[in-house]
């Protein structure tokens, strides 16, 4: 997965809910929060030594994602 993609994809998932008629019941989408999924890839990588505050010494990827007033 690539970041480029993947904000494409988003963006088109995004334009499509906005479209909807009943997306409009649920807020004009102006507030939003974001939200940071980690994915432990195993093994000790490259910076094993370093230490993460929240996810110790595992290598992970975080992808974030975003919602708004009107999902």
């Amino acid at each position: 997965m690539r970041e480029e993609t993947f904000r494409a994809a988003l963006a088109c998932l995004t334009d499509a809910i906005h479209a909807e008629p009943m997306a409009s019941w649920f807020g004009e989408g102006w507030r939003a929060s974001v939200d940071g999924q980690a994915y432990y890839l195993g093994g000790a990588g490259e910076a094993g030594g370093l230490v993460n505050a929240h996810y110790g010494r595992e290598p992970i990827v975080k992808i974030y994602t975003t919602i708004t007033d009107r999902y």
